[in-house]
């Protein structure tokens, strides 16, 4: 078996999420990282440049013919079952694949099809609330390189991490692309009442220029404790418009009590748009005030997490004056 290190972060019934780290409990007080968002700016990266301090891994030689490494958590643990496969250059219209599982110290190794090879995917599925989740791994030195040459051979070390961000680039060109993040994305829907007019006119939409409240406190989440023991407050100025969208990104991955509220503190309703019917998302679905929220993965399957990407799909609500 796995050794198991969790975070204990509020006193609530424990919620059941696998082998690997989700917990709660009530002995490391919260602490609540607070934003104030503009009406023209439509995302939030609440963890910003911040990742988990990678773990020590073994040396390992570069083996001829074989691509190697190991698999950690960020509490420095060895992750078992976690799946890799590599795949070569296209050749002729098809490809030739290989690939292995993470043993009960974490190592890997495969060997390297057709002269040359990439990494096509590396997961990890745990069970994640009521679900399953595939988890996409970081490669621990940063980068992953385009090609691996048979005849050299080369290590790769991986570690799963619950927030960070897994491609700089892609994060600097598109800031709330989901795929872009390893923590979990949020996106909420809301109708704007025309400028200047009474919202009590227009059912159920936001005044513009009003603001809303977002909090998300945590029940249980994943991962290394001194950069998760945190909730979020985002208030965010509702822009002149018919139609609003707000992306909060990087979420360390979890459960969170979620409220959202007008300024003046008067509740508003909440309307899961996506996914549906499913374990994933906000319980109940449709509520007033507040609710549960569980991030919903891209897959279950560790197959099709690809390698240095996230693996989350945005979360979608509505949310709308009562």
């Amino acid at each position: 078996m796995l050794k198991t290190k969790y975070l204990f972060i509020l006193t609530i019934i424990f919620v059941s999420c696998g082998a690997r780290g989700f917990a709660q409990s009530g002995d490391v007080p919260i602490k609540t990282q607070s934003f104030r968002i503009d009406g023209r700016t439509d995302h939030v990266n609440v963890m910003g440049d911040s990742m988990p301090v990678m773990p020590q891994f073994p040396t390992l030689a570069k083996k001829p013919g074989y691509v190697r490494g190991v698999v950690k958590d960020t509490l420095g643990e060895p992750v078992a079952g976690a799946k890799i496969g590599l795949k070569s250059a296209r050749m002729y219209d098809a490809y030739a694949a290989a690939s292995a599982e993470t043993n009960a110290e974490g190592y890997y190794e495969i060997k390297i099809p057709t002269g040359g090879a990439r990494f096509d995917y590396a997961g990890l599925t745990l069970k994640y609330s009521r679900g399953l989740a595939a988890f996409g791994l970081h490669p621990a030195d940063g980068n992953l390189s385009e090609s691996y040459p048979a005849a050299a051979g080369g290590v790769e070390n991986f570690v799963m991490m619950a927030y960070g961000i897994a491609d700089a680039e892609g994060a600097g060109q598109n800031p709330k692309y989901r795929g872009n993040y390893y923590g979990g994305t949020l996106m909420l829907r809301y109708f704007i009442a025309p400028p200047g007019q009474s919202p009590e006119d227009f059912a159920n939409m936001l005044a513009a220029g009003s603001e809303i409240v977002i909090i998300l406190k945590p029940v249980s989440v994943l991962g290394d404790g001194h950069n998760l023991a945190r909730a979020f407050e985002i208030r965010k100025k509702v822009e002149d418009g018919s139609l609003g969208e707000f992306f909060i990104c990087n979420v360390p991955v979890g459960r969170y009590e979620m409220t959202v509220v007008q300024a003046d503190g008067k509740a508003l309703r909440l309307k899961q748009k996506n996914p549906t019917n499913s374990v994933f998302g906000i319980q109940p679905a449709e509520t007033t005030g507040g609710a549960q929220l569980i991030f919903n993965p891209l897959s279950a399957d560790a197959k099709t997490a690809v390698a240095a990407r996230g693996n989350w799909t945005d979360l979608e609500i509505t949310v709308e004056r009562p």
